[in-house]
Order: C-alpha cells, then structure tokens, then sequence
C-alpha cells in the first residue's frame, strides 16, 4: 500500500526559507515507509503472521471447550484488531468504500446482539440467519483463502466465519442460552418469519442505507475521484468473472439494479437452510465444517500454486541479480 511512487517537488522553491528542512522531513517519512514495507513483506513477519495464524485457531478451540464465555468477549477484541488494519489498509490503498458492504453491517448487528441488546430474542436470530446464511456462504461465493501469513486474507476469513462460529457456540454449546443467560425455546424459529423474512427486511435496510450514501450522497465525489473503488465500480471495471456476467442480462442500462436484484436473489437462496441450522445440530456442524474445509482448500492451492510462483519468481530474479555482479 505504500508502492506509489512520491511525486518529487522542489522544496526550496515552494518555501526557500524552510526548503531543507521540508525536504529531509519528506525523504526521512518516504525511507521510514519504504523501510515498513520491506518488512512487511519480509519472511519474519510472514513467520509471525503464520504463528499467529495456527495460535489463533488452537486458542479459539479451547476457549470453545473450556471457556465458551471467553469466545464472545475474544471476538470483539479481535474484531476491534482486525476492522483497524484493515481500516487503515483501505484507507491507503483508497478501497474504503468495502467497508460499507453488508458483511461489516452483519458483524455490527451480532456485535449489538452480544453486547448492547443480549436479552432480544429476535435480534439474536437475525444474528443467526445473518450469520449462519449469507455471510457463511460468502466464504465461497467470493472464494475466501485460509492464508495464515496474509493479515488481509485472514481478515476476510475472520470477518465471516468467526461470528457464526461465536452464534453456534450460543445456539447448541452453552446450554441454549441469549448473551444475557435467558434460555432460548427451541422451537421459536419459524421458516418464514425468522428464516426469511425478517432477515431480507434487515438485508434490505443495509442495501437502501448503502444506496443513498454511495448513489446519493457521496455520487459526485465518487465520479470526481475514480481511484476510489466500491464494490460495483470495482466489479463491473474488471469485465469478467460470473457476477459481471449475470449483472448483463438485462444490458449495461439496467447493471446496478440487475446486480443489487442479483444480491437480493443470493440473499434469500442462502437464507433457505438456516432453519435446518437452527433446530439440527448436525446440519449447523455440517455446514460450518463444509465451509471451513472450502476456504482451507483455496488456502491450500494458493500456497502450492500463488505462493510457490512468487517464491520461484524471487528466486529467479536474485539470480539473475547475481549473475550480473559476477
């Protein structure tokens, strides 16, 4: 994120007074972020990421076991950890418009569940089909990696399967209790109301509010600016791929409104099996195992195949550095 190159100015023209002084401030900043950088991309910090990759997932299986409490709390700590990087990182890299997309919106609404209303029933099972539906199948519709040295992959993967791991534990492992400890009747979920209905009316909430502030309010800033990237600029700019392709059907006039209908559509198809979620233990094990062995899969062929090209690339490129020296 900081591979831009900085235009260089002549300083003591644009202040003689303070020339020098402007100057080595800006060539000290431009060395301090260079310096970042390379260690950002260095085999420590990768070892360190990856570290604490596996620690994280070890950690979070015996506080699943032996401390479930624990759970919730740990993950709002690293959602706090996570959405600051990641902040920070789309802010740089001018992508932090993604942070209005509704995957951040469902975190919000099972943070507010967990600890601002943890005694609302029904809050809790929009959680759940929030969670347990389109923001779980997000893992594969958008073919999220279990990279543990990339903080920006493990975030992704951090933001959709934590909190439907976290409202799983609530579901079936703490004795079928609210945040709160109130018990939870078993058969207060019903297929229509809870599992499709009230959910699309909180989807449809997210989507009106992320029209009106990127359609409306923010319209001409965005046309102004066209590095700023949001999920629709940067989707239909790439000019391939199946969603860009679906988005077309009813030509370029009707893109928007074919893709926000497309999402609507994929909202409601995974929105079908949380009920089964919901009253079977073993169809909520199956899924959460099905989707983690998904991402752990594209995790595996990007180590064999991204990250063992890079590597070779690197390799290639140290050589013919040395060949030139000799």
């Amino acid at each position: 994120m900081w591979d831009d190159e900085v235009e260089e100015l002549d300083w003591e023209l644009v202040s003689p007074q303070h020339g020098r002084s402007i100057s080595t401030t800006v060539n000290r900043l431009e060395k301090d972020l260079n310096k970042a950088n390379k260690f950002l991309q260095s085999t420590t910090w990768q070892k360190v990421l990856f570290t604490y990759g596996v620690l994280n997932i070890v950690l979070s299986n015996l506080a699943l076991q032996y401390h479930p409490k624990y759970l919730t709390y740990a993950y709002g700590i690293k959602l706090i950890f996570y959405l600051s990087w990641r902040i920070a990182s789309y802010w740089w890299q001018r992508y932090i418009y993604f942070m209005l997309d509704f995957c951040y919106f469902a975190n919000l609404i099972v943070l507010l569940t967990f600890f601002v209303f943890s005694n609302n029933l029904m809050l809790f099972k929009v959680s759940f089909a929030m969670t347990t539906g389109p923001l779980l199948f997000a893992i594969i519709a958008w073919r999220n990696s279990l990279v543990f040295h990339s903080i920006d992959k493990m975030t992704s993967i951090f933001i959709h399967i934590t909190p439907t791991i976290t409202i799983f534990h609530w579901r079936w492992w703490n004795g079928g209790t609210l945040p709160s400890g109130n018990p939870i009747p078993a058969d207060s979920f019903e297929f229509v109301r809870d599992g499709l209905i009230v959910p699309i009316i909180a989807y449809c909430v997210w989507q009106t509010l992320y029209y009106i502030k990127v359609y409306w309010l923010d319209k001409k800033k965005l046309e102004n600016d066209e590095q700023q990237q949001f999920s629709t600029r940067y989707i239909f700019s790439t000019k391939r791929g199946l969603i860009y392709n679906l988005s077309l059907l009813f030509g370029e006039r009707w893109q928007l409104q074919t893709f926000i209908g497309l999402q609507l559509v994929y909202t409601a198809v995974t929105l079908l099996p949380v009920w089964l979620c919901w009253h079977y233990y073993i169809v909520h094990c199956i899924m959460l195992l099905g989707t983690f062995g998904v991402c752990a899969w594209n995790g595996a062929g990007w180590y064999i195949h991204v990250f063992a090209n890079i590597k070779y690339k690197q390799l290639r490129k140290e050589l013919a550095l040395d060949q030139q020296e000799k």
